[in-house]
Formats: structure tokens, C-alpha cells, sequence
């Protein structure tokens, strides 16, 4: 019997085949989470600037709302070029609309709608957060 002292030709390309298959999977793997990390990141953004703008209207009732002269009225704020996300210019637009009207079924009540759209292409933008509240 021979004594075999190391791996055959083979065996160290078999070898070889199955690293380079983890080492792929794994670089993959990462290129899509960095994918998924910045497309979140713009999503993390608008739905955190609707809630800034709900915050902003919740301390106010619905009689204060009306005096302040805000039912009835669209206010659309625009943020391009924002500093909170620089260095991702697909994320760098945001609309924020948001519309007050009074509730038809209760007069006491305005329904408040925050939306905010965002990854302006072109002159549409694809993705939209709304969210909606009551005041009374």
C-alpha cells in the first residue's frame, strides 16, 4: 500500500469550488441587505416626518383647529436636499401634504391627514406614507 501524504489534485479543486460557493452566498447575502437598509432608511423618514407633523397638530382640539384658520386647507412642505439623509440622493426629496377638513358625520371632530411621499423620480414620487387622526 502506498502511503498517500496530502490532498489529490481533485480533492483541492472540490475544495476550492465549495469556499468560493459560501464566500458568494455570503457577499450576496450582505449586497442585499445594504439594498434593504436604503430603501428602509427613506420609508424610516417619511413615516418619522408624518409623525412629526401629527405631533405637531395633536395639542391642538378641533375648535382651536378652526380658529387657527387650518380646516380646509392643504399645507404641502417640501424637503429636498436633506441634511438627514446626505449621501443617498434617491432619499433626498420628501413631500409632506397635509389636509384638514371637517368631519362631515360630526361637526365637533376634523380628520387630519398626513402624507408624505418620497424617491422623487422624474416629477412623480413612488413611495407614500399616510397617516390619518381625529381631533375633537
Amino acid at each position: 500500500m502506498k502511503n498517500n501524504k496530502g490532498f489529490s489534485l481533485i480533492e483541492a479543486l472540490i475544495a476550492t469550488a465549495v469556499l468560493a460557493f459560501l464566500v458568494l452566498s455570503i457577499l450576496s447575502g450582505f449586497s442585499s441587505q445594504i439594498y434593504s437598509n436604503k430603501k428602509n432608511r427613506g420609508k424610516t423618514m417619511a413615516v418619522t416626518l408624518a409623525e412629526e407633523r401629527v405631533e405637531q397638530l395633536i395639542k391642538y382640539n378641533a375648535e382651536q383647529i378652526t380658529t387657527l384658520g387650518l380646516v380646509g386647507t392643504d399645507t404641502v412642505d417640501t424637503f429636498e436636499n436633506a441634511v438627514f439623509v446626505k449621501g443617498h440622493p434617491e432619499y433626498l426629496q420628501f413631500r409632506r401634504t397635509t389636509n384638514i377638513v371637517q368631519d362631515p358625520t360630526n361637526a365637533e371632530m376634523v380628520n387630519i391627514r398626513v402624507t408624505v411621499e418620497y424617491g422623487k423620480k422624474g416629477n412623480r414620487y413612488p413611495f407614500r406614507i399616510v397617516l390619518r387622526t381625529r381631533r375633537g
